[in-house]
C-alpha cells in the first residue's frame, strides 16, 4: 500500500515539474507586441491564368499592427 502511494506521489510530482517547465515565458501583452513573423505571408493565385476572361477575386481578411503598434483590421 505504501509503495503504491509512493509511486503515485512520484508520478504527481513529475507531472507538476513537466507542467511548470512547459511554458517558461508565458505570452503577455508585452511579449505579444514584440512578436514578428519570420516569413511574411504570401498569396499565390494559380487559376485562372493571366489574360483569361474570368474574374480573379481574392478576399484577404485579418488583423495586423501598424507602425505605431495599433491593431488594425485588414480586408
Amino acid at each position: 500500500m505504501k509503495r503504491k502511494l509512493f509511486i503515485r506521489g512520484l508520478l504527481a510530482a513529475s507531472l507538476v515539474v513537466i507542467v511548470v517547465s512547459g511554458c517558461p515565458n508565458p505570452i503577455n501583452d508585452q511579449v505579444f507586441l514584440q512578436m514578428t513573423d519570420k516569413n511574411p505571408p504570401t498569396v499565390d493565385i494559380a487559376s485562372p491564368a493571366g489574360s483569361s476572361p474570368y474574374t480573379q477575386t481574392v478576399t484577404v481578411q485579418g488583423t495586423a499592427l501598424d507602425s505605431e503598434g495599433r491593431l488594425k483590421g485588414i480586408a
